[in-house]
């Protein structure tokens, strides 16, 4: 018997259909990446700027460049691919996917230890499909990505270490420890999960965390959260990453402003739950996907529900029971918070990657429904109503997948646009430029920083640069030139400005038309931005 066939038979049934299914998801991203969806943008293209820095040894960032509250956990992982290959889109993409693999890895395995084993093939199914937001959020660099396997993990690792006496006991805490400090750099989204894997941690291995135990968690945490620590400490508290993302989260844009509460309901709840969980339309979730959202609402308090009669008929401490309730809290939390948010009600299809994080819960969504689905034989109609609805939320996670395949002329177009502008940039001889903040860093990535340009906004003024030394460097050219979406806002705008200079009717005769694009190609540096 081979190796392979030893291993092969190791393996319960379970897991390799498991196997299997998640096989497929990783292919099905990686065929999404290969062909260019989804397109890019100049957030990923930032983070992708950083790892290209990193690989050349200029710089090694703790945060995104001005944005300080969002770990480079991604640019750090693609750095040694740049080095090797060169700054491109699909490397930077890489690490995504073996983000999602973690991912599904460790949902099976908490899933099968709090549930059952067929169950968790099931939940790792549903993760396989991707509608239009989830893969957007899986495989675009944006610096969330990875709080979402990390998450898992630190849920996964509180059971096993509740659950098993091992040799390696002290490297597991380590483990954990450094999970939570990476997780904890990376964004701060992922608290809610973190606290209850804490809380988990601490109910089954309490005793332990006042001896090596907790000395070897620490040290790990210190680790993985040293970048942050050494940011913080350097910084300041007014400067510093918790400061910076308290502001942001309490009174900034995603904090809890007056609104109206018809409207953060219905984007935290019709649109910004069934979104997060892959049951919508490409940008958009409208008719039956609302229903999805107060349906899986409803699951999880169910599901709550269940686990806390079962800590409560439990005669002593029963770890699977708190990790059922430990899945359910933190997503019910996380909806809370994002409904009372602004940015529920203003931009919910857009800001519901702050419900990122609650992937992690699926298996706390779908179980009231297997539990009474499994038992046909005792309560048949309750039973065949459940499997419906099973059926019902699988079916909409196939077509929202499918939907996607539906944007790919799209976005392979978008990749040709591009290519086709920066032909033109680079032919008429432009390398500064002001641009609108979506177009900017991505051609700035894209050409390894060939091109130099700053961000201009809807009203003339100055916009958010993140990109060091660019700025300075396009106000210190002669003659910037100036490339705008054609009829956008801003594109409006400065041809308004321009009709108002002597020489504006000339510069606006002389705009290159490319891929969607005007460039404007002043012979003299402009009042713009104001």
């Amino acid at each position: 018997m081979t190796n392979s066939s030893r291993w092969s038979t190791r393996l319960s049934t379970t897991t390799r259909v498991a196997l299997a299914l998640g096989t497929i998801g990783v292919a099905y991203r990686l065929a999404l990446i290969v062909s260019g969806v989804p397109q890019t943008n100049s957030d990923e293209a930032t983070m992708g700027l950083i790892g290209w820095h990193m690989a050349q040894g200029i710089t090694f960032p703790a945060f995104i460049y001005g944005q300080n509250y969002m770990g480079t956990v991604e640019a750090l992982l693609a750095a040694p691919l740049f080095a090797l290959g060169g700054p491109t889109v699909l490397l930077l993409r890489l690490p995504m996917v073996l983000a999602y693999a973690v991912l599904l890895f460790a949902v099976y395995q908490l899933t099968k230890r709090l549930y059952t084993p067929w169950f968790a093939v099931f939940v790792v199914g549903l993760l396989a499909f991707g509608s239009d937001r989830v893969i957007k959020d899986q495989l675009i660099s944006n610096g969330y990505a990875w709080s979402v396997p990390l998450g898992a993990l630190l849920l996964l690792g509180a059971v096993v270490l509740g659950q098993r006496q091992t040799r390696w006991r002290l490297l597991g805490f380590a483990g954990w420890g450094f999970a939570a400090g990476v997780a904890l750099w990376t964004d701060w989204l992922i608290a809610p999960y973190l606290a209850a894997a804490a809380a988990l941690l601490v109910l089954g291995v309490g005793r332990e965390l006042w001896g090596r135990s907790g000395l070897a968690l620490l040290a790990g945490l210190l680790v993985g959260d040293a970048a942050q620590i050494a940011y913080d400490v350097a910084a300041g508290w007014p400067s510093s990453s918790v400061n910076v993302y308290l502001h942001k989260t309490l009174g900034g844009a995603a904090g809890p402003e007056t609104g109206p509460l018809a409207d953060r309901l219905e984007g935290g709840l019709l649109i910004g739950v069934p979104m997060r969980l892959g049951l919508c339309e490409p940008n958009a979730c409208g008719g039956p996907s609302r229903v999805f959202g107060v349906a899986v609402l409803v699951l999880l308090v169910v599901s709550g529900v269940l686990a806390l009669l079962g800590v409560r008929r439990a005669r002593r401490l029963d770890l699977v029971q708190a990790g059922r309730l430990a899945l359910v809290l933190p997503a019910l939390l996380s909806i809370a918070l994002y409904t009372h948010s602004a940015a529920a009600g203003i931009a919910p299809t857009e800001s519901v990657r702050y419900l990122v994080c609650v992937v992690i819960s699926t298996p706390a969504f779908f179980w009231p429904l297997w539990t009474v689905a499994r038992r046909l034989t005792e309560r048949r109609i309750a039973a065949v109503v459940a499997i419906a609805v099973l059926a019902a939320f699988t079916v909409q996670a196939v077509v929202s997948t499918a939907r996607v395949a539906g944007t790919v002329a799209w976005h392979r177009q978008a990749g040709v646009d591009q290519r086709a502008l920066i032909g033109a940039l680079e032919q008429l001889g432009v390398r500064y430029f002001y641009t609108q903040y979506w177009t900017c860093a991505r051609l700035v990535f894209a050409t390894r920083e060939r091109l130099v340009c700053a961000n201009v906004s809807d009203d003339l003024g100055r916009d958010q640069d993140k990109l060091p030394g660019h700025r300075a460097a396009v106000d210190a050219a002669a003659a910037p030139a100036y490339v705008f979406e054609s009829g956008s806002a801003v594109d409006r705008a400065f041809a308004d400005y321009l009709r108002g200079q002597p020489d504006g009717a000339r510069i606006l005769a002389a705009a290159h038309e490319v891929a969607g694009y005007r460039i404007y190609l002043p012979d003299r540096r402009l009042a713009v931005p104001h």
